[in-house]
């Protein structure tokens, strides 16, 4: 039976330029065989490796400014990643949606060894549950950047111009995080315009807000009178010196979502007060009071059941796989139920849950009992059979 372990670089504690370096090196190591199992997880906010302890040993030396965790520490870590305590925004669908995903990936090159594999499958249990407890519609990091944009007191300089509701918001990238601020600042009512390396998709993001595309460098005289702009690019943002001056010298607050940084670093330092980072964005998340003793009250159940597990070792019963996939199972119709009816009170949707986890349990109360008492291992094998176990 191995453990899994971790190598974590997160905004909390690792710069940003830091960070990319660290995932590059480890996407270096990785393609050359050197992190033979685990996944890895980069985000805005964080660059990490998920992996067996060997494995995190192994490539630790190469990757100094990060963090390593094991044993508990990384089930705990792994448990809050899901469920969103570890995001700029509690209960963000982006960071368990990559997990997801590194997860299947992993799983079809079977790259996993059984903790790991374990634990990022009572991870994302987790991650479901705990997205049932919250509201359709919740803020995102897009929602943050857009909030500190237009947040009163960042700069006294700042017009009330700027603090209209039809504020100018610059949005430059197109990808999945340029695409949310978008969506994000034509929903708060904002006059939104789009830049990106490619016309056609700053064409394409535009036109599905009504809105208006424009050149990657936009030029002096547009740079001088945005509100706002909330970058989210893969690379730099290349601006001539003439469109340097002018954000550096206008009143524009700039959201740089970009890791590592896309803004000129002669801009950024002229900017101040009125220049907020994706590092800024890495603070203590705020959610709650209520909410937050729910979450990690659930951290605490799904690390104590894995600890369960951990301790039977590797070779798992067959009534605990019954058990887990009877949960997966009720999760799955569960999420999609919540999907169809996002309106649902909160305290139906518990009294469901509630009810659906009652079902379960007395459906299989009896065959669990049966399979207890399985001198032969005939009702083992008929099991397996009719579950596919």
């Amino acid at each position: 039976m191995t453990e899994a372990a971790a190598l974590v670089a997160h905004a909390r504690f690792v710069p940003a330029a830091a960070r990319a370096v660290i995932g590059d090196r480890l996407r270096e190591l990785e393609a050359s065989g050197r992190i033979p199992d685990g996944i890895l997880l980069e985000t805005c906010h964080r660059v990490e490796l998920l992996a067996s302890p060997a494995t995190v040993r192994a490539v630790a030396g190469f990757v100094p400014a990060a963090r390593v965790l094991d044993g508990p520490a990384t089930v705990g870590h792994v448990v809050r990643l899901a469920v969103g305590l570890e995001s700029a925004v509690v209960g963000e669908d982006q960071v368990l949606h990559q997990l997801r995903a590194a997860t299947r990936a992993a799983r079809a090159a079977r790259r996993l060894d059984p903790a790991l594999d374990r634990l990022l499958d009572v991870a994302l249990r987790a991650g479901r549950r705990a997205r049932s407890w919250l509201p359709a519609r919740r803020p995102t990091l897009a929602d943050a950047a857009l909030d500190r944009a237009f947040a009163a007191g960042v700069d006294g300089s700042i017009g009330e111009r700027h603090r209209a509701v039809d504020a100018t918001v610059l949005v430059v990238g197109a990808g999945s995080m340029g695409r949310l601020v978008a969506a994000a600042a034509h929903a708060r009512g904002h006059r939104l315009i789009v830049a990106s390396r490619t016309p056609a998709r700053a064409a394409a993001l535009a036109a599905a807000h009504g809105a208006a595309p424009v050149a990657f460098d936009p030029g002096p005289e547009l740079l001088r009178d945005v509100a706002a702009i909330v970058g989210a690019l893969s690379g730099p943002w290349p601006l001539t010196t003439a469109s340097r001056h002018a954000i550096a010298g206008g009143t524009a607050r700039v959201v740089d979502l970009s890791s590592p940084p896309a803004l000129p670093a002669d801009v950024a330092s002229a900017l101040g007060a009125r220049l907020v980072t994706i590092d800024d964005l890495a603070g203590a998340p705020v959610v709650d009071e209520p909410l937050r003793t729910r979450l990690e009250a659930l951290v605490a159940a799904t690390a104590s059941d894995f600890a369960a597990w951990a301790a039977r070792g590797d070779d798992r019963s067959l009534a605990a796989a019954l058990v887990d996939r009877a949960a997966d199972v009720r999760s799955a119709e569960l999420a999609a139920l919540w999907r169809r009816m996002p309106d649902l009170d909160p305290g139906v949707r518990a009294e469901i849950e509630r009810m659906a986890s009652d079902l379960t349990g007395r459906l299989l109360r009896d065959p669990l009992e049966r399979l207890g008492d399985d001198a032969d291992g005939g009702r083992a094998r008929v099991a397996r059979e009719l579950f596919r176990l």
